[in-house]
């Protein structure tokens, strides 16, 4: 995921990560590569902004009675709902590639991550993870250090990496039949957000 050097320019955050809960966007939000939040869009994915009652939804095949995901799957299935622009509104980039779903692109799909003592159902990290050179670009800065922080060492190992931006949801699955889970993503709250900036306070 290293890429070359980037042009793009990023504006000023909508909001720090330090301000309290009463002071955080409601809705998708994500921590930039320079360790603050800005309010996302994700509107591609039949999701909106304005509301924190819709969500990115999706059925998979299951072992018999058992709840594990494939997380290569869930992160294919992501990237059929999300596109460049979900991640990157304010970024100035080629209208072809903004509105574009993720999976258009080649050797491209959404990593999820978890993070360190905090239940999914109250927030999870997605971010792009890409071959593809023009989405490259955006992650040119190299690590995002902010994200990398959460990242839940157990479960993903010491060498785990998110690169560009990380997306927060909250997270919830559930067994519909003995061979099918419903896997569901939501917009962040200022409840998520809260715990998120308690836990961490100098990101």
């Amino acid at each position: 995921l290293r890429s070359p050097a980037s042009t793009h320019r990023s504006p000023a955050p909508v909001a720090r990560q330090h301000l309290p809960p009463t002071a955080m966007p409601s809705g998708w939000a994500c921590i930039r590569e320079d360790g603050m939040l800005l309010l996302a869009a994700v509107k591609q994915g039949k999701l909106s902004i304005k509301t924190t009652s819709t969500k990115i939804k999706f059925k998979m095949t299951c072992s018999n009675g058992e709840r594990f995901t494939d997380l290569s799957e869930a992160g294919r299935n992501l990237a059929s709902c999300l596109t460049v622009s979900d991640i990157y509104p304010d970024v100035n980039i080629v209208a072809d590639i903004a509105a574009r779903k993720l999976e258009y692109f080649p050797d491209t799909t959404v990593t999820i991550t978890t993070i360190n003592g905090v239940s999914p159902d109250i927030a999870i990290m997605l971010s792009i993870n890409t071959k593809h050179d023009p989405l490259r670009q955006l992650c040119s800065m190299g690590p995002n250090q902010a994200a990398c922080k959460l990242v839940n060492r157990a479960k993903h190992g010491d060498k785990w990496t998110i690169y560009g931006r990380a997306l927060i949801a909250k997270y919830h699955s559930e067994l519909e039949a003995a061979t099918t889970m419903r896997h569901e993503y939501y917009p962040s709250c200022r409840e998520s957000l809260g715990v998120l900036c308690g836990k961490f306070p100098l990101l």
